[in-house]
């Protein structure tokens, strides 16, 4: 639902550009779909560690110890998407009351927190991914 609502209004920014009409509430709307959309991240990363737990916490092949590191990947992961979001939030009403973001400390911690939220998100998925190899194979 949340990956239509984004596609919905991809169309109808790219429309309101095509008929040269203002654009800024839509894109406004854009940019936080930007954001909220790190939750599919979540979302999938919690599918992939909690395959991890299914196959491997039986498993002899690794002691238990090794799967908390998907997990705490995982919490630092989700913490780091609300930090973004919330981000995205107070950067969307600073911009509607009339303010620049240009070389801003406001901007620059926001653009930390994204790429810190994919790499997070990366690096659960690699764990939780090579711990299953380690276990299956």
């Amino acid at each position: 639902m949340l990956c239509s609502a984004y596609w919905m209004i991809s169309v109808a920014l790219l429309v309101a550009k095509l008929a040269n009409k203002n654009a800024a509430q839509l894109t406004l709307a854009l940019v936080m779909f930007n954001s909220v959309m790190l939750i599919n991240f979540v979302l999938a990363d919690g599918v992939v560690v909690w395959r991890m737990y299914v196959i491997c916490s039986e498993s002899t092949c690794l002691p238990q110890k090794v799967l908390i590191l998907p997990l705490l990947l995982l919490g630092i992961t989700v913490l780091s998407v609300l930090v973004t979001i919330t981000l995205r939030v107070v950067a969307t009403v600073v911009v509607t009351l009339g303010h620049t973001l240009a070389n801003t400390p406001l901007l620059n911690t926001f653009t930390k927190a994204q790429t810190m939220s994919v790499c997070l998100s990366l690096a659960t998925n690699v764990a939780a991914t090579v711990i299953i190899g380690i276990c299956a194979w």
